[in-house]
Parts: C-alpha cells; structure tokens; sequence
C-alpha cells in the first residue's frame, strides 16, 4: 500500500496534510541512529522510549495501525478449524458460552499449558470452602 492511499484509507486517523511532512522528518530522525534496527515496531518503540510521540503523532498513529493489521487470514481459519474439532457430534449440545470458551482455551494452547491448575483449583477451594473455622 503506497503512501496516498494509506492516507485515504486511515483519513480519520491521519492528517492527511502534515502526515508526508512528518514522515520525512522521521526518516531523518531515524538516519541519525544507523547501527539500529528501523523495523516499524523498533520505529515505535523509539518513538515511544524518548517520548517523540507529540512530534510524530501522526507517524506514531500509522506505526501502531500497521503493526495491527494482520498480515495473513491464517489466524481466522484456524479458529474456525479449532471450533470444527471442539464442536464434533459428541458436543453438540454444547451451549454457545461454553462453545466460546472452549474455543478460546483451545486457540490460546500455548498460553493455557503453562498455566499452573494446581494453584488456581487450591485458591478456589479455599475460597469456596464452607468449613468454618473454630
């Protein structure tokens, strides 16, 4: 996507004047630090780090709405090939909150299998417990 219609495309986002007169202003920002990487998310981590974001408002809108945008639908087609195996005949009368959550722990594998269950049922059974003490 060039310049002009990224500009179109996000124009509630972005002045649209001043927007190429702030990248350019960036770029030789940027050229003052050569041995750095100039990757859009290391651009908006240095932006962010030294607190140029009033500078480059602009520059710093577009960097967080680049870095936003997904590159591939991959993402969305293999939640939808997760719910297929979560929702199988055995599971249809599964309600749709608990098919939502299900999902959920299954797309997010990665995160939910370090997740220490041992302390989390040991903090709700102590929370939950009717035993009063005496």
């Amino acid at each position: 996507m060039n310049l002009r219609k990224f500009q179109e495309h996000f124009s509630t986002d972005i002045e649209e004047q001043v927007f190429e007169d702030e990248l350019i202003q960036f770029v030789g920002y940027i050229k003052q630090y050569p041995t750095e990487a100039v990757s859009p998310a290391a651009c908006l981590k240095r932006i962010r780090e030294h607190g140029i974001s009033e500078v480059f408002p602009n520059v710093d809108t577009a960097f967080r709405v680049y870095l936003t945008l997904p590159v591939a639908n991959t993402e969305g087609e293999r939640s939808f090939s997760v719910l297929k195996r979560v929702k199988n005949q055995l599971r249809s009368t599964v309600g749709q909150d608990k098919l939502c959550d299900l999902s959920l722990l299954t797309i997010e594998a990665d995160l939910t299998n370090n997740i220490n269950f041992e302390c989390i049922v040991s903090e709700f059974a102590t929370l939950k417990s009717r035993k009063k003490a005496m």
